[in-house]
């Protein structure tokens, strides 16, 4: 998965790439695969500024970006757009 991972980072722009996961039915999915999904990003990213590919700070937007800033970006949301 980390290959797939730092193959991604390298051939598509990370304002494309959006975090999901084929977690389902159990909460407890979500929680360990969102943590899993966390984690093995911050390992590729890390490993991309330490061989001096990326500085931190865009490491750190690209993270951003991909967890959260992307899909918000594409999918605009706000309490006042929910429907009652």
């Amino acid at each position: 998965m980390k290959r797939v991972l730092q193959e991604l980072l390298e051939l598509a722009p990370t304002t494309k790439i959006l975090y999901s996961s084929d977690a389902h039915n159990l909460p407890e999915l979500y929680y360990l695969a969102a943590k899993w999904g966390r984690n093995l990003l911050g390992e590729v990213l890390e490993e991309t500024v330490k061989d001096g590919d990326l500085r931190e700070e865009e490491s750190l937007t690209i993270a951003i970006n991909i967890l959260h800033g992307n899909a918000k970006r594409i999918y605009p949301y706000s309490e006042n757009s929910k429907q009652q």
